[in-house]
């Protein structure tokens, strides 16, 4: 029954602690992960494509569509959304709330786990290795809407080939900051997203 900021705190806390954590233990030192399968380049119509980027997409787009299904062809996935929109009137319902929320954890751990493994053979493994994919995501997610989980895959499409051409065209030390800037635009133009839904309160 803690505030949203306070779990923020709190929650960026553990993950600080439970980095530092991960380092003690395991050192801070980068290491090579082996890919799943043997690397090669792939010549489609004048286009060079990595065997291994290749599988990675695929797969992603496997759980994104897992995901998906779950929160829309599931009870699970029904009460999962109905405690995201409103918390006190799905516990007034009669959902577990608190079995939901545990599910929920879970579910993102999972999937956090699998992009962690697809993520991990294409660069090196470190303990923060992660960081830079999460602020993308969170920015994917923003681009497309917090409330739509097509909104976010499109987000992350749409600033994956915004970084490419600003890359290629512009500057490659720019493009780290550009998704950022590319927040702050969407915040502006449109707050909701491309396909999320602006909240309307009723008085």
């Amino acid at each position: 029954n803690q505030s949203e900021l306070g779990l923020l705190i709190l929650t960026l806390g553990l993950a600080l602690a439970l980095g530092g954590l991960d380092a003690h233990v395991f050192g801070s030192d980068n290491k090579l992960v082996p890919t799943l399968v043997a690397d090669r380049i792939l010549h489609v119509g004048g286009v060079s494509l990595s065997l291994v980027s290749i599988i990675t997409a695929l797969l992603g787009v496997a759980l994104m569509a897992a995901l998906w299904a779950l929160l829309t062809y599931t009870k699970l996935g029904v009460a999962m959304r109905a405690v995201a929109q409103r918390e006190d009137v799905a516990e007034a319902m009669g959902l577990p709330v608190r079995t939901v929320l545990m599910a929920t954890w879970a579910a993102a751990a999972v999937l956090a786990t699998a992009a962690a493994l697809l993520f991990a053979p294409t660069t090196l493994l470190n303990p923060n290795m992660m960081l830079d994919p999460l602020s993308k995501g969170f920015v994917a997610a923003v681009i497309g809407g917090m409330t739509s989980l097509p909104g976010a895959v499109l987000g992350g499409y749409v600033l994956g080939i915004l970084e490419l051409i600003v890359g290629v065209y512009l500057s490659l030390e720019f493009k780290s900051s550009f998704a950022f800037l590319v927040v702050v635009i969407v915040l502006v133009v449109r707050p909701h997203g491309l396909l999320g839904r602006a909240d309307v309160k009723r008085v």
